[in-house]
């Protein structure tokens, strides 16, 4: 028997209702996910970076950022490199520094002068003659001057027109540019002395004697005494340890004069003022060879 139309009509609208569980049997069925399946795939997308950039993209400008600052410091070390001169730096204020002496000594002073200040120059030297120190040592007298923007040590030249003394241009020209002053302290006193090497041994000490005429006269302020000298004064020969040497006794009674050789072994001319400064020298420079 037929049913009835109001009875067909319900039973569609009955397969037609949908609900919520209806729904997940549905997906369920169709999709067949589960939880962990659905968790796994958000995990595989790709995460945004700051900005909305993914990890290919970052990745990529995080790369180009490395290698424009590596080029960066790149040009700035070689700009560093390549505009720093090549070379020593220059100095603007060389220091002076004496040459070693030529024989040994035991001590030493530096006086600083201006080279045009004459009496400057002679008072520090007084000084340094009136300084203590023990007998039979010998201190050296290193004597810097300030000519103009310039410093240097004080040559020959500079020493004997202090002084006042003629000496023959062409001994004084044999003589390094840098002698050693001294002073000898004996029994007898303080004796002045001289050193230099000479460019010319034979030419020097030919020099030397042709001098002898005027060179009591002129040394006698490196005596540093206002006792007149002897008038007759002369030069003889003198042998030490057979260095051949001349001596002049400006004072008979005590060891005071003017004595002077050219040492063959170094081409070295000595002058002093005193037979007993004479022999020590011979014998410092013996050991110093």
């Amino acid at each position: 028997m037929p049913q009835a139309p109001s009875q067909k009509i319900g039973e569609e609208r009955k397969v037609n209702i949908r609900t919520m569980r209806s729904d997940i049997d549905t997906l369920l069925k169709t999709a067949k996910s589960s939880l962990v399946q659905i968790l796994s795939a958000e995990a595989k997308k790709e995460v945004p970076r700051p900005g909305g950039i993914k990890t290919g993209e970052y990745r990529k400008f995080t790369i180009i950022g490395l290698v424009s600052l590596g080029l960066t410091a790149a040009g700035l070390i070689s700009f560093w490199w390549f505009s720093t001169p090549v070379g020593p730096p220059v100095e603007t204020h060389k220091k002076l520094i004496p040459m070693a002496p030529l024989f040994a000594i035991e001590s030493s002073r530096t006086i600083e002068i201006k080279i045009q200040d004459r009496q400057q120059f002679l008072k520090l030297i007084a000084d340094s003659l009136g300084e203590i120190e023990r007998a039979g040592t010998i201190k050296r007298i290193i004597i810097k001057a300030s000519d103009g923007p310039q410093e240097r040590f004080v040559t020959v030249s500079d020493f004997f027109n202090f002084y006042r003394i003629q000496a023959p241009k062409t001994l004084v020209e044999q003589l390094t540019e840098e002698p050693m002053f001294f002073f000898y302290y004996g029994d007898s006193g303080v004796r002045f002395g001289m050193a230099a090497k000479s460019r010319d041994a034979d030419r020097t000490l030919r020099d030397a004697l042709l001098w002898e005429d005027t060179l009591g006269r002129e040394i006698y302020p490196l005596l540093f005494t206002s006792d007149p000298p002897a008038e007759n004064a002369f030069f003889e020969d003198r042998t030490y340890r057979n260095i051949d040497w001349r001596l002049a006794k400006l004072f008979p009674e005590k060891d005071l004069g003017i004595a002077y050789t050219v040492f063959p072994a170094r081409n070295i001319f000595v002058l002093t003022t005193g037979k007993e400064s004479m022999e020590v020298m011979i014998n410092r420079l013996f050991d110093a060879r």
